[in-house]
This record gives C-alpha cells, sequence and structure tokens, in this order.
C-alpha cells in the first residue's frame, strides 16, 4: 500500500490512498505477486540499481498515468524512458551501459 500511496503523490492525489482505485481499474493483466531472485546479476554481472526509488516512481507513475489518461500504452514515452535510463546508466558508469 505503501508503494500505491507514493504513487497517488507522484499524480498530485490530494488523497494517495486514491491511486489504488485508479491502478485497479487499468485494462491490463498484472501478476499478482512477483518474485525475483537478483543474486546472479549482482555476482555475475555486478549490477547495481540505476534509479533511485523517487525517480523510478517518478518514471512509473507518468507512464501508468499516460495509460490511464489514454487508454492505451504509450510507446513514445516507453522509448523515450528507455532511452533516459539507458543515459543515466551511462552517466553513472554501470558496466553493461558500456557494452555496444
Amino acid at each position: 500500500m505503501e508503494l500505491l500511496g507514493d504513487l497517488g503523490t507522484c499524480w498530485g492525489l490530494k488523497d494517495p490512498s486514491e491511486a489504488y482505485e485508479l491502478v485497479g481499474n487499468i485494462p491490463f493483466h498484472e501478476a499478482g505477486l512477483l518474485r525475483l531472485n537478483c543474486d546472479k546479476a549482482l555476482i555475475q554481472l555486478g549490477w547495481t540499481s540505476t534509479l533511485s526509488y523517487e525517480r523510478c516512481m517518478s518514471m512509473t507513475g507518468s507512464w501508468y498515468r499516460k495509460v490511464l489518461r489514454e487508454g492505451n500504452v504509450p510507446f513514445d514515452l516507453t522509448n523515450s524512458q528507455i532511452d533516459e535510463y539507458e543515459a543515466e546508466a551511462k552517466r553513472i558508469d554501470q558496466n553493461w551501459s558500456k557494452a555496444a
């Protein structure tokens, strides 16, 4: 619920808990439980996160907000956020960003 509250704050909702109602109405399936083990990425690739929690919330929030407003996947925003993510990885000199 904290994540949804932060999403609501990102959207400027007066009551951040309103985000739960908005996200619950998105017209595509999201898994209820995701499990991810990052051990191999951490150990073998030296993975570290690229974005701060706040920046991640901002990017995710703007993406979902556009879906809610337009009713479809915003490919233009998706592509620009991928470019922004890659640029940030290069800026902080992450190993994987040096390839190609």
